[in-house]
Parts: C-alpha cells; structure tokens; sequence
C-alpha cells in the first residue's frame, strides 16, 4: 500500500508508462513535432518548453521497458543522454526563417 496520492502516481507511472511502441513514439513525437512560433512565444519560453519536453521523454524511459519493445526503448535512452541530439533536436524546432543562424551555429 501507499502512503500518499504521489506514490501511487509514481508507482503507476513506473509500471505503466512507456511500456508499449505507441507510448514511446508518442514521447519521441512530442519533441520532433515541437516548433517555435514568434507569434505566440518568446525563445526564452520556446526553450524552456523544449527543455521540460525533453526531460518528460527522460524521465519516462527511465521507467524501463517491456521485452517487445526494449530495443526500440534502449535506443531512445541514448538518445535522451545526448547533449548534441537534444541541441539537434531544438535547432530543428526553429523555423526556416531561422536556417542561416542555424547554419552559422
């Protein structure tokens, strides 16, 4: 038994989540789809956004995985440890207004 709300939701969470290819494609989709728009926010907000996505992806594969798709989760995992693909995968939610700094970066 738990003692609190949180426990529970923890617990549920380690069991549960990410446990299926739909759930960690689901994950990986909410960082690759993620754009910035200047109409709606500031970059300083589009970062942190980006960041906190980022580190929701980490903290589900953390969870472990089931046997089915353990491959596909491990691969991910590393992914999520990478420094240089998450500054990739931020560069690439900037818009094509964007291209030449990225470049010059």
């Amino acid at each position: 038994m738990t003692r609190s709300a949180h426990e529970a939701y923890t617990e549920l969470k380690a069991k549960y989540e990410g446990k299926t290819v739909t759930d960690l494609g689901a994950v990986l989709a909410n960082i690759v789809r993620f754009t910035y728009d200047d109409r709606t926010t500031t970059i300083e907000e589009h970062v942190a956004e980006f960041d906190r996505r980022w580190n929701f992806m980490k903290g589900t594969l953390a969870g472990g995985f089931s046997d089915k798709v353990k491959d596909f989760g491990e691969a991910l995992t590393l992914l999520a440890k990478s420094d240089q693909a998450k500054a990739e995968f931020l560069l690439i939610s900037l818009p094509p207004f964007y291209n030449n700094l990225v470049e010059n970066l």
